[in-house]
């Protein structure tokens, strides 16, 4: 069909996108995202992109395919369609993506039994940017290591 066709023909054009974004640029940095999802368009044409993505890099060469760049590109497909939920005119900003991030951690570590005053003390010493690279499971992980290593010194 019509649509088909042009379909294939974005896919093809734009069948780089995902894994040189992933691969050279900062997916931590919302504004990246943004302009994935601005190119991108719809969840539609992102679930066709990382399909075809993934089985590129497979069909290219599959010794270069590994568990770490399935992550990076699943994590970049995530975060892209979080964005095209929120809607292209409503762009991820970064201060709350931050609460958000650390909001959801700090829940994972209360349930975890970990104090406020425990968390505050590992996170004083982490950039604002580490709260936007990591998912609330990975900084609660990250957290929880770093505070045991803080008790024991």
């Amino acid at each position: 069909s019509r649509y088909d066709a042009r379909l294939v023909a974005w896919l093809v054009k734009a069948h780089l996108l995902l894994s040189t974004t992933a691969q050279k640029l900062d997916i931590g940095d919302p504004q990246v995202i943004n302009e994935v999802a601005r190119k991108v368009g719809d969840e539609a044409h992102l679930d066709y992109l990382y399909v075809l993505t993934c089985a590129d890099v497979r069909g290219t060469n599959p010794k270069l395919w590994n568990s770490w760049k399935a992550s990076l590109f699943q994590n970049l497909y995530e975060k892209t369609r979080r964005a095209l939920r929120r809607g292209l005119e409503t762009p991820v900003d970064k201060e709350e993506l931050m609460r958000e991030n650390q909001a959801g951690a700090r829940a994972l570590l209360q349930s975890a039994g970990f104090s406020a005053e425990a968390v505050e003390a590992v996170w004083q010493r982490l950039p604002e940017t580490y709260f936007l690279r990591y998912t609330p499971e990975e900084i609660a992980r990250h957290t929880q290591v770093l505070a045991d290593w803080f008790a024991r010194r």
